[in-house]
């Protein structure tokens, strides 16, 4: 037997099979639009038996419509099998796709169930959908179901869940980055890890009740809980009602009126200063090179946080202040210090162009004005619900659903961040008032 009638021979076989099926399944034709065309098929033959004369036999026409459905039946499954052969392969073509329809795949497959969803992996790439359930037909052991949703669909259903940050936290291990601390969930499932010395200095702005405070929570508990060797200053120049509850941590001060804020830049310059000078001496240019060379007395970073920067423009030395503040982002983040600005505000007239250009990474919550969205720098996040954000490092853009941090009384993450720096020793900030 030559290949042609082997390929005769296997089609007439599969026809004869799908044609009984056909038969067999009458019932389900019923039930759908099928039967108008059943119907149909019935009258037609009945017709041309009754007005031609023809002889009984010629009932059997009315199968013509079953054979009919079997023959489309199986040029489409032949057409969807050519479409998906890059799958089939996966499997050494002992899997082969047969329908595909509304995001649900039926496989014809020779191999078990287990070792379908062995290559979940390798199947989502090829499709470029996320498989959200495997199951084998009841009725013919052959066929596997696989639902699934796109990649679009997949980031609204990430994207719309609430991840509670004590949920996750405590399965995370620090990485190699010089200050770690998580920020969400992003819209593939992925949980967003950074290092804080890489994204360089974080400009944080978004409209009242997008999540802001929110996120900046997230992102010093789960500094405090991944890094020991950092002390914090914060400013809440809103009486300390967002911050406050870090103030008795240890490395932690709190600054709450703009007067104190001036006194500390001050000495944050001249601590910078005499940082430079430690790293000129030992002839290198980085805070982590002058620490592996000091394990036993490492430098501490040193992570400032704004809460408010728009309130910096209420200070009667504001332009001293925002010159001081923009040098220090200049140079700062070689010797260790790094700055987390935030505002719900981030015009001009509220917030430096100096300051804001010297930020390399912006984040941002949900911002309804076009020009503002300029100001914060990005684009395009009037359609970010409560929660979400999208993130810019220099070419790359995210976009996240930041943790959930419950209430005080609630918080499991600060309960052991109360546990782990209440009443601890604090590290020395200020290399100058420690040589004296």
């Amino acid at each position: 037997m030559n290949k042609q009638d082997d390929k005769v021979l296997k089609f007439t076989l599969r026809l004869i099979k799908k044609t009984w099926a056909n038969i067999l399944n009458i019932r389900s034709i019923i039930k759908t639009n099928e039967k108008y065309l059943f119907v149909l098929s019935i009258i037609i033959t009945i017709f041309l038996k009754f007005y031609f004369n023809l002889p009984k036999m010629f009932f059997i026409f009315i199968f013509q419509y079953f054979v009919w459905k079997a023959i489309f039946k199986i040029i489409k499954e032949d057409a969807i099998s050519l479409k998906y052969k890059g799958l089939s392969k996966l499997f050494d073509n002992k899997v082969k796709v047969i329908e595909a329809r509304e995001g649900i795949y039926k496989l014809n497959s020779f191999v078990s169930l287990n070792q379908v969803k062995k290559r979940i992996d390798d199947i989502e790439h090829y499709l470029n959908r996320k498989i959200i359930d495997i199951s084998r037909d009841t009725k013919n052991y052959k066929l596997i179901s696989v639902e699934t949703i796109s990649a679009k669909e997949k980031a609204v259903n990430m994207l719309s869940k609430t991840y509670l940050l004590e949920d996750y936290i405590t399965k995370i291990k620090k990485e190699h980055e010089e200050i770690f601390f998580l920020a969400g969930m992003n819209d593939k499932g992925k949980i967003l890890k950074f290092d804080l010395m890489k994204l360089t200095h974080t400009f944080i702005a978004g409209m009242q009740g997008g999540g802001k405070s929110n996120l900046l929570n997230v992102m010093i508990q789960t500094l405090m809980y991944f890094n020991d060797n950092i002390f914090y200053i914060m400013c809440d120049f809103k009486g300390g009602v967002e911050l406050s509850q870090y103030e008795k941590f240890k490395n932690t001060i709190l600054i709450d009126k703009l007067k104190d804020l001036e006194k500390i830049v001050d000495k944050i310059t001249e601590e910078m200063d005499e940082r430079y000078k430690m790293l000129r001496n030992n002839k290198i240019k980085k805070i982590k090179q002058y620490n592996d060379l000091n394990k036993k007395n490492p430098m501490p970073y040193i992570v400032f946080i704004i809460d408010e920067m728009s309130d910096i423009k209420l200070s009667l030395n504001s332009e001293s202040l925002e010159s001081k503040l923009t040098i220090i982002l200049n140079k700062g983040r070689a010797c260790g210090i790094i700055g987390i600005l935030a505002t719900q505000r981030p015009g001009s007239k509220q917030v430096s162009t100096d300051i804001r250009d010297r930020t390399g990474t912006k984040i941002s919550a949900r911002i309804v004005d076009t020009n503002t969205q300029v100001m914060a720098g990005i684009k395009g996040t009037e359609s970010l619900k409560d929660g979400e954000f999208m993130m810019k490092f220099i070419e790359t853009l995210y976009r996240f659903k930041a943790f959930f941090i419950d209430d005080i009384n609630h918080n499991k993450v600060y309960e052991i961040l109360s546990k782990k720096l209440e009443g601890g020793k604090n590290v020395d900030i200020f290399i100058k008032a420690k040589k004296e």
